[in-house]
């Protein structure tokens, strides 16, 4: 069967499978209600009633809230609702501050697509789908079940089946590895343009090719790289000229994104962080795991590839940086913005990492050494676990809602480990998808009811 066949195969398959089992999931936590059993796995559910400001928490009895159009117009998503209609335009009494923060080609698209909530989050998990088979199509791999099922069922990948930017993104990001990989450095431009206008995340693969940059400057001696230069950073130039003009014809603000963005995160500044925090338990411990397990490595093999350039150890013969390396500057740098810029605040973190071309490419293409990566997951694990029990507000104790981190943990490890060809790994990994899918469906519920808890 012919690759691209294959992978199209593979992929419907896992997706349908992962949704109906997800969706039973959620329709038997529709209808349990709270118990000392289930007590021990989920904390007491709750929703959010109110404005940002002005709101109440109020307990339920059953585990999940039932899942509504207007219940997932939470969070970002009622923002990306307000930019579809309104875009910029202020005096709207729609989170006018905080819209000016964000992109604009999601809401541009869910106002061209004239979907709902569930439509537009429906479109979202097919583009999640669609994402890995460019990614594995455009390397030649042979995408397998128990890396699929893996994959798509990470802890905190339930963002895909919201009305958030992530899947978007990362369909944009496959759009430029896979005509990249074809050598149609036109198309792959233009889908960089689309990518830079999507998520404020773009700036920071802007500043993983400014690295690549200068570390081949270092090796080469400036040697062939205005072509490659200007292939790169134009489509950013354009996107951010575009994302400005929209912005400043509907507004008349010229910096709108920068001064909305340090009112919306609370600002930042660049110092050693005093207090590491996030913005729920469960995404905290997820983070906290990103951090050690993704972020450090990433940091370390950017340091080594950069001492290799200043001493001429690994001098490159063709294009001027391998879109691999470029996952890994990427990681690298979002880790040391995230940590040293923003106070110590781990918030969304996961979505910033794994929910990108960078990691799907990684994730598809890069094939570790498997003792090194048995010794990275357990040393990441204790690291992570060390970090939250540590954290001022968990109270120096294990709570249900950081069970994230271990199935974290695992599926990281299996997910570069194996093909899930013997008996017991196609046990193991069935377990810990399923255990993914309960973990995911917390989530989901948290979103549906509103109430992200600030911690």
């Amino acid at each position: 069967m012919p690759l691209h066949y294959h992978n199209l195969k593979q992929v419907i398959v896992a997706q349908v499978l992962l949704a109906a089992l997800f969706g039973l999931i959620y329709y038997l936590g529709m209808h349990l209600s709270f118990s000392s059993v289930l007590e021990g796995v989920f904390p007491k559910n709750y929703i959010r009633q109110g404005g940002w400001n002005d709101y109440t928490i109020i307990q339920k009895d059953t585990v999940f809230n039932t899942p509504t159009a207007a219940r997932m117009l939470s969070w970002d998503a009622a923002i990306y609702q307000c930019m579809r209609e309104h875009l910029y335009v202020q005096n709207k009494n729609c989170y006018d501050q905080a819209r000016l923060a964000f992109y604009p080609a999601f809401p541009l698209l869910w106002r061209l697509s004239g979907m709902h909530a569930i439509g537009i989050s429906v479109l979202n998990f097919v583009l999640l789908g669609i994402s890995t088979m460019l990614i594995s199509n455009a390397y030649k791999v042979w995408l397998s079940w128990a890396r699929l099922l893996l994959l798509f069922s990470l802890p905190g990948f339930v963002v895909f089946l919201m009305p958030y930017t992530e899947a978007l993104f990362l369909f944009f990001g496959a759009l430029v590895i896979f005509f990249y990989k074809k050598q149609h450095y036109v198309l792959s431009g233009s889908a960089l343009f689309f990518m830079a206008i999507t998520r404020p995340a773009a700036l920071i693969y802007l500043a993983a090719i400014v690295v690549g940059m200068l570390l081949w400057l270092i090796a080469n001696r400036g040697k062939n790289i205005r072509w490659a230069a200007m292939w790169w950073l134009f489509p950013f130039a354009l996107a951010w000229l575009f994302n400005l003009s929209v912005q400043y014809a509907q507004t008349g603000i010229i910096n709108g994104f920068s001064s909305s963005a340090d009112a919306l995160w609370q600002g930042g500044q660049w110092s050693w962080p005093t207090h590491i925090s996030g913005w729920t338990y469960e995404t905290f411990a997820i983070n906290a795991l990103v951090l050690t397990g993704i972020m450090l490595p990433a940091f370390l093999f950017t340091l080594q590839r950069g001492w290799a350039s200043i001493m001429r150890f690994d001098v490159s013969k063709g294009d001027f940086i391998d879109l691999k390396t470029l996952a890994f500057f990427y990681i690298a740098i979002l880790g040391v913005h995230q940590f040293f810029y923003t106070h110590g605040s781990l918030h969304g973190l996961f979505r910033f990492v794994l929910c990108t071309p960078a990691f799907f490419l990684l994730a598809i293409r890069y094939t570790p050494n498997k003792a090194l990566l048995i010794l990275m997951g357990v040393v990441s694990f204790l690291l992570s676990t060390s970090l939250i029990l540590n954290a001022s507000y968990t109270q120096n104790a294990w709570f249900p809602e950081f069970n994230g981190l271990p199935l974290m943990a695992l599926s990281l490890v299996l997910l570069f480990y194996t093909e899930g060809r013997s008996v017991l790994s196609k046990m193991a990994i069935t377990g810990l998808v399923l255990l993914n899918l309960l973990f995911n469906a917390h989530l989901y519920d948290m979103f549906l009811g509103n109430a992200w808890v600030w911690t």
